[in-house]
């Protein structure tokens, strides 16, 4: 199992966890034809990409000291599907 952490666009790997438990690695191993992707990497990305960034700035209100996006605006965000 791993622990990777994105912090500021940066990614902090200094936290992983292994295992030499023989039904752990049979469980997670992967095989040929599995798909693998990560959520969270590629979500951080889109939701950072510039196109996201002019998005909020049309569609945020301002407050006094800081701006909000309310949950229906930031769910009609669209972003491209990562690549296969």
């Amino acid at each position: 199992m791993a622990r990777v952490i994105i912090l500021y666009g940066n990614i902090d790997c200094s936290d992983l966890l292994y295992t030499s438990d023989e039904n752990e690695i049979e469980k997670y191993m992967r095989n040929p034809g599995d798909v693998l992707f990560n959520r969270t990497k590629y979500l951080n990305y889109a939701l950072n990409s510039q196109h996201a960034k002019d998005y909020y700035n049309r569609v945020k209100s301002d407050g006094v000291n800081q701006s909000n996006i309310n949950a229906q605006k930031l769910g009609r965000l669209k972003y491209p599907s990562p690549p296969i």
